[in-house]
């Protein structure tokens, strides 16, 4: 949560390093060769599994961050507290560069369709230690020993998309254009929709299923959509509504010509048609602006 507060990338905590934005992908990098050697990792007899639950969730807890501090450069801008007679101006746009290279690692390392594969035995080995949670109080009565990847990498990748398309990220890449030398050095909201698209729906382009929990990603993206064409908040500036209109005619057109493909499970099929549907029926419905 400290990661999203404020507009400057390099005012953030955690963010070690002369190149943050450097030093956050080798956080994710560290993150991922962890898991590998876990899954690789024989325990001894006798050892408890919960040795593996931990460590896998202290990656996922620095995957977390990272990804939180790593979107804050879309649409960051940094802020200094000089003076006139400095070269620095209080307010400058992240480079575009930096932006397009958190986008990436955004697009990559958390949207991906193979970011969160683990073989399906490490999974079943998510053991826990009882006494870490209390079973002996009556107040965990609610606890279950349970793991699910599916929920863990869905509420990451649902805070990252709010962060990307937060009603204060798209001002401020809109309001970017105006304050760099040229236009064509700003990320523009078409780029940073085609980025997110890209990543989100990659099995339009691939064929085949679409598993379980990129369908949960698939279905948040569509609900962010929907809902900014049906019930904008007051802040959602108009030019971003009338890009996400065009992003759901374009993605509605899409979803529905996959949903054609004959190598589409019936599940995958419905999934899509469905997708088509709901941005159909956004596109139709009036608009009524929250708090309004």
């Amino acid at each position: 949560e400290e990661a999203i507060a404020g507009l400057d990338p390099d005012a953030s905590r955690f963010d070690l390093g002369s190149d943050p934005l450097l030093y956050l992908r080798k956080r994710l990098v560290l993150s991922w060769e962890l898991w590998q050697r876990l899954q690789a990792k024989t325990l001894k007899p006798g050892e408890s599994y919960d040795v593996l639950r931990r460590s896998f969730d202290a990656g996922f807890r620095q995957i977390r961050r990272a990804a939180a501090q790593t979107a804050k450069y879309v649409g960051g801008v940094h802020y200094v507290r000089d003076f006139s007679g400095t070269p620095n101006l209080p307010l400058t746009p992240v480079p575009l560069d930096k932006q397009r290279a958190a986008l990436d690692l955004i697009a990559t390392g958390i949207f991906a369709a193979d970011s969160f594969r683990f073989r399906p035995e490490f999974l079943r080995s998510m053991g826990i230690d009882y006494l870490d949670v209390g079973l002996g109080d009556s107040q965990a009565t609610g606890f279950s020993p349970d793991f699910s990847l599916r929920n863990r990498v869905l509420a990451l990748q649902t805070g990252v998309l709010g962060q990307l398309l937060s009603d204060a990220v798209l001002a401020r890449l809109l309001d970017s254009e105006i304050k760099v030398s040229a236009a064509d050095r700003a990320l523009t909201l078409d780029e940073l929709f085609a980025a997110l698209r890209a990543s989100i729906w990659s099995e339009l382009k691939a064929g085949g299923s679409i598993p379980g929990p990129r369908r949960d990603l698939q279905r948040e993206h569509l609900r962010r959509i929907a809902t900014v064409l049906t019930r904008p908040s007051p802040a959602t500036p108009s030019d971003a509504i009338t890009l996400f209109r065009k992003e759901a005619r374009f993605l509605a057109a899409q979803t529905r010509m996959a949903a054609a493909s004959g190598t589409r499970d019936a599940v995958t099929r419905a999934h899509l048609l469905e997708a088509a549907g709901t941005l159909d029926e956004a596109l139709k419905a009036p608009m009524v602006r929250q708090g309004v």
